[in-house]
């Protein structure tokens, strides 16, 4: 990896701290989503997409996605494991 994507990367994460707070904020919303989310016999063998354009670097999009995924998994027992499609330019990391 070059030292242009990396010093980015560590810039980028660093400064992103209101993004964070945005998803911090939007978790009861993520929440009421999932759980009116109808699961059906098709989620058992189809997967469940999730796609996050314009990831970037990825720390506040990964703790995004966990937020998804570990309440999925809590209340939502019978889901398949989701397909994550993270989308960005070709130089970001």
């Amino acid at each position: 990896m070059s030292e242009a994507i990396v010093n980015v990367t560590g810039s980028y994460n660093r400064n992103s701290k209101p993004q964070l707070v945005a998803i911090d904020l939007s978790i009861s919303f993520i929440h009421q989503a999932i759980d009116a989310f109808d699961i059906d016999n098709s989620l058992l063998t189809n997967p469940l997409i999730i796609a996050d354009f314009g990831t970037s670097h990825g720390a506040n999009s990964i703790y995004a996605i966990k937020l998804i995924i570990n309440y999925l998994r809590e209340k939502k027992k019978d889901y398949r494991e989701p397909l994550i499609i993270h989308n960005d330019l070709p130089t970001n990391d």
